[in-house]
């Protein structure tokens, strides 16, 4: 989401076992992303900026996922479409929160 007045935007997604789910926003300045699964959850987390062509991958726990991931980046300019990509790493569907601002 996209917020000049430190607003924060929230929205509870799920990805089914060993699957994978894309979601896109506009974006623009400052990105501060953040991803939590419910208990128990491993996902890996992959981020595009669309307009820029520019990748901002959580790397980290690539083979096992990560229960959390965390994402700061600065959009060069205007407004974009993001795309996060979310990979369950496990054998059981899931629920996460993504948070922006």
């Amino acid at each position: 989401g996209t917020s000049t007045s430190g607003t924060v935007f929230m929205k509870t997604c799920c990805v089914k076992a060993e699957d994978t789910v894309k979601y896109r926003f506009k974006a623009q300045e400052k990105q501060e992303l953040a991803l939590v699964t419910e208990p128990g959850g491993l996902v890996n987390l992959k981020v595009y900026d669309s307009r820029n062509d520019i990748w901002h991958n959580d790397d980290d726990g690539l083979n096992t996922g990560k229960p959390v991931h965390i994402r700061v980046f600065d959009i060069p300019e205007g407004t974009t479409d993001v795309v996060i990509e979310v990979i369950n790493k496990t054998d059981k569907d899931l629920s996460f929160v993504v948070i922006s601002n």
